[in-house]
Parts: structure tokens; sequence; C-alpha cells
């Protein structure tokens, strides 16, 4: 089961509000439904949180696209900072959105929804890489029965 999944320009998040019980997704078309689900809990843990953010700011950048090409990047920022304030604590979050902020600004936007694409999909694999790392660390300890 997969917490988060990005499928054709579309983010598919659990809605961990449900579980155990049900096993739901949310279909975010848009940064402002990213942003629902952050602040009603959909998404919880830091991790996940900023990987669903990098993917708002993908979804940001394509909707940015039926704006004038003058308004797009404002667009864009403007976005990064209301998943910022959604959760303002939250360390990922920030560190996340500041990052594709970065990224934004010195991008040629031509490109620009690769581009965020990209680094999405890099943190979303980052985070699977340490949790594997974890999990097979996990194993080992119980296998030897350390725990």
């Amino acid at each position: 089961m997969n917490a988060i999944k990005w499928n054709n320009n579309e983010l598919i998040i659990l809605d961990q509000r449900k579980l155990p019980l049900t096993t739901s997704y949310i279909k975010c078309k848009s940064y402002k439904t990213v942003i629902d689900a952050i602040y009603t809990l959909s998404v919880r843990g830091a991790p996940l949180i900023g990987i669903a953010a990098a993917y708002g700011m993908v979804l940001a950048a394509i909707e940015s696209q039926k704006l004038p090409k003058s308004r797009q990047k404002d667009f864009i920022i403007n976005a990064g900072n209301k998943l910022k304030n959604t959760r303002p604590t939250a360390v990922n979050l920030s560190l996340v959105i500041n990052k594709i902020l970065k990224l934004t600004e010195k991008s040629d936007f031509k490109n620009i929804i690769n581009i965020l694409l990209k680094e999405a999909t890099d943190i979303d694999k980052e985070d699977q890489i340490l949790c594997d790392k974890i999990a097979n660390n996990g194993i080992e300890l119980f296998k030897n029965k350390k725990i």
C-alpha cells in the first residue's frame, strides 16, 4: 500500500484519517487539494507531508500554464507560500518548499513542470530508500533477537 503516488498529472494520497477500517484515496488535481489534505491531516508524518507538498508544487506549475507567462512564476511562488502556511511548524514541509522555490527562481520556465516533477520524484525516491533501510535494519534486529 502506497501512502502517496504520482500518476498522470495527479497526486493520489492515502487518506490516513480513515485507517485502519477503510482504505480510501484522495485524488489531487490542484495544489489546493493538497493543501486541504495536509491541513485536514489526511497526510501524516513529516517526510510524507514534504513529499505531498513537493508534488503539490508540480500541480501548481501545471495550473500556472493557464495564466499569461508574466504571472506564472508568481503563481507558483504564491502556491508554495500557501503550502508552507498549512502547517507552519512542519520542518520537512518548509525545507521542501524552500528547495523547490529556489529551483523555481533559477529555472527555465519553459521546462518548469519537468524540473519540479523530477525534484518531487527525487525527494519521494530518497525517502523510500531511507524507509527501506530502516525496515531492513529493523528486520535484522528481530532476526537476531536483539529486540
